[in-house]
């Protein structure tokens, strides 16, 4: 678990990035500061958070993340788990806001309802994809050396 004046920096930065993000995708900067803010700070529940408890060290945290876009290294599982984890949440909470622009008399498509609805989804659809994956990869290992 990362210390907690690291880790209060890990999460704030994350948080600041996830807002970013959600603004250069779209969501609204001055009219719903607050939905945005509550779409961000879901991400980071959804991403840093469990990150804080994963690594031991920032270094170690920045080097995963890295990892992600260089597609270079191997990941532990539980660190795979939380790359597709983040990674799911956040294109399921873009592919969500699909439906923010298709009819505003409905309450369930008010921004930034679809979008945390999706960021939950994701995240799920992420687990699930990654211990699949686990289970694959071991399961593959054990044949292999079943055969030698």
């Amino acid at each position: 678990m990362l210390s907690l004046p690291v880790a209060a920096r890990f999460v704030t930065l994350s948080w600041a990035v996830f807002y970013i993000l959600a603004v250069l995708f779209g969501a609204p900067f001055f009219s719903d500061i607050i939905a945005t803010a509550v779409l961000a700070t879901a991400l980071t529940a959804v991403s840093a958070l469990p990150a804080v408890f994963l690594f031991d060290s920032e270094e170690r945290a920045v080097e995963v993340i890295l990892q992600l876009f260089s597609c270079e290294g191997n990941p532990t599982p539980k660190e795979s788990v939380l790359l597709f984890n983040s990674v799911f949440a956040f294109l399921g909470a873009w592919a969500a806001a699909a439906v923010h622009p298709l009819d505003w008399d409905r309450w369930w498509q008010r921004y930034p309802l679809p979008s945390l609805v999706g960021c939950f989804i994701g995240a799920v659809i992420g687990i699930f994809i990654a211990i699949t994956r686990i289970f694959v990869i071991k399961r593959t290992a054990y044949n292999k050396t079943k055969k030698r």
